[in-house]
Protein backbone atom coordinates (compact mmCIF):
# COMPACT_ATOMS: atom_id res chain seq x y z
CA UNK A 1 0.00 0.00 0.00
CA UNK A 2 2.76 2.59 0.75
CA UNK A 3 4.22 2.07 -2.75
CA UNK A 4 0.85 2.95 -4.25
CA UNK A 5 0.71 6.14 -2.19
CA UNK A 6 4.20 7.10 -3.35
CA UNK A 7 3.26 6.48 -6.96
CA UNK A 8 0.10 8.54 -6.50
CA UNK A 9 2.05 11.44 -5.02
CA UNK A 10 4.55 11.27 -7.88
CA UNK A 11 1.76 11.43 -10.44
CA UNK A 12 0.14 14.35 -8.62
CA UNK A 13 3.45 16.25 -8.56
CA UNK A 14 3.98 15.58 -12.27
CA UNK A 15 0.49 16.80 -13.13
CA UNK A 16 0.95 19.89 -10.98
CA UNK A 17 4.18 20.74 -12.83
CA UNK A 18 2.58 20.05 -16.21
CA UNK A 19 -0.30 22.37 -15.34
CA UNK A 20 2.09 25.23 -14.61
CA UNK A 21 3.91 24.60 -17.89
CA UNK A 22 0.58 24.81 -19.75
CA UNK A 23 -0.08 28.22 -18.20
CA UNK A 24 2.94 29.67 -19.97
CA UNK A 25 3.05 27.68 -23.20
CA UNK A 26 1.78 30.56 -25.36
CA UNK A 27 3.94 33.29 -23.85
CA UNK A 28 7.06 32.84 -26.07
CA UNK A 29 4.96 33.18 -29.24
CA UNK A 30 3.17 36.14 -27.68
CA UNK A 31 6.49 37.85 -26.97
CA UNK A 32 7.50 37.50 -30.63
CA UNK A 33 4.17 38.78 -31.91
CA UNK A 34 3.95 41.87 -29.70
CA UNK A 35 6.66 43.60 -31.78
CA UNK A 36 5.93 42.20 -35.23
CA UNK A 37 8.45 42.37 -38.03
CA UNK A 38 7.53 39.40 -40.17
CA UNK A 39 4.59 37.28 -39.11
CA UNK A 40 4.06 35.55 -42.42
CA UNK A 41 4.79 32.15 -40.85
CA UNK A 42 2.17 32.52 -38.10
CA UNK A 43 -0.95 30.52 -38.93
CA UNK A 44 -4.12 32.53 -38.48
CA UNK A 45 -6.34 29.44 -38.47
CA UNK A 46 -4.37 27.63 -35.78
CA UNK A 47 -4.51 30.65 -33.46
CA UNK A 48 -8.21 31.09 -34.14
CA UNK A 49 -8.69 27.47 -33.13
CA UNK A 50 -6.53 28.04 -30.04
CA UNK A 51 -8.85 30.92 -29.07
CA UNK A 52 -11.93 28.76 -29.51
CA UNK A 53 -10.37 25.87 -27.59
CA UNK A 54 -9.39 28.10 -24.68
CA UNK A 55 -12.83 29.67 -24.62
CA UNK A 56 -14.41 26.23 -24.61
CA UNK A 57 -12.33 25.04 -21.63
CA UNK A 58 -13.03 28.28 -19.78
CA UNK A 59 -16.79 27.94 -20.19
CA UNK A 60 -16.75 24.20 -19.48
CA UNK A 61 -14.74 24.64 -16.28
CA UNK A 62 -17.24 27.13 -14.93
CA UNK A 63 -20.29 25.16 -16.07
CA UNK A 64 -19.19 22.11 -14.09
CA UNK A 65 -18.13 24.29 -11.13
CA UNK A 66 -14.43 23.42 -11.46
CA UNK A 67 -12.52 26.72 -11.64
CA UNK A 68 -9.10 24.97 -11.56
CA UNK A 69 -10.03 23.37 -14.88
CA UNK A 70 -10.75 26.80 -16.36
CA UNK A 71 -7.75 28.53 -14.80
CA UNK A 72 -5.22 27.93 -17.63
CA UNK A 73 -7.64 29.56 -20.05
CA UNK A 74 -7.24 32.89 -18.24
CA UNK A 75 -3.67 32.96 -19.58
CA UNK A 76 -4.17 31.10 -22.84
CA UNK A 77 -7.30 32.87 -24.16
CA UNK A 78 -5.93 36.44 -24.09
CA UNK A 79 -2.55 35.26 -25.40
CA UNK A 80 -4.07 33.32 -28.30
CA UNK A 81 -6.42 36.20 -29.11
CA UNK A 82 -3.58 38.75 -29.23
CA UNK A 83 -1.52 36.47 -31.47
CA UNK A 84 -4.53 35.93 -33.75
CA UNK A 85 -5.23 39.67 -34.03
CA UNK A 86 -1.58 40.61 -34.62
CA UNK A 87 -1.14 37.93 -37.29
CA UNK A 88 -4.35 39.04 -39.01
CA UNK A 89 -3.28 42.69 -38.97
CA UNK A 90 0.11 41.78 -40.38
CA UNK A 91 -1.46 39.72 -43.14
CA UNK A 92 -3.86 42.54 -44.13
CA UNK A 93 -1.22 45.28 -43.92
CA UNK A 94 1.27 43.49 -46.15
CA UNK A 95 -1.07 43.09 -49.10
CA UNK A 96 -3.48 45.98 -49.44
CA UNK A 97 -5.19 44.59 -52.56
CA UNK A 98 -6.36 41.24 -51.19
CA UNK A 99 -5.44 41.53 -47.54
CA UNK A 100 -3.49 38.29 -47.80
CA UNK A 101 0.20 37.73 -47.97
CA UNK A 102 -0.20 33.98 -48.07
CA UNK A 103 -3.23 31.72 -48.39
CA UNK A 104 -5.31 31.53 -45.22
CA UNK A 105 -5.54 27.74 -45.55
CA UNK A 106 -2.01 26.47 -45.69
Amino acid sequence: MPAAIGLYLGVVQFLFAATWIVYFIYLPQLALVIRPKDLSGVSIISWCLACLTSLGWLVYGFLIHQPPLALPSFVMLPSAFIIFVQASRHRIKNNSRTGLQAPIVE
